[in-house]
């Protein structure tokens, strides 16, 4: 972030691609996004989080296509319908 302290994310690239996990934070310092990438497109199970900590959203993805099922959260950790 624009402080120069803060973390905004964490991603590693192989060959110019983004590979394996990767994080991305809000200001203060909570995690944003956790998810995985293979050949720079998003694979596997991505969470989402409140500035807060609480999950707030699981989706999977394949080859970079979010799959049907999306499950959020309320803050309480209750799966809303």
């Amino acid at each position: 972030y624009e402080d120069g302290k803060t973390v905004h994310s964490k991603v590693t690239y192989v060959h110019g691609s983004k590979e394996g996990p990767a994080l991305w934070y809000y200001k203060n310092g909570q995690v944003h996004e956790h998810t995985a990438f293979h050949k720079g497109r998003k694979q596997g199970l991505t969470k989402k989080y409140y500035p807060t900590g609480e999950l707030m959203e699981e989706l999977t993805y394949e080859q970079g296509e979010a799959q049907p099922g999306v499950k959020k959260f309320n803050r309480q950790g209750q799966e809303i319908k």
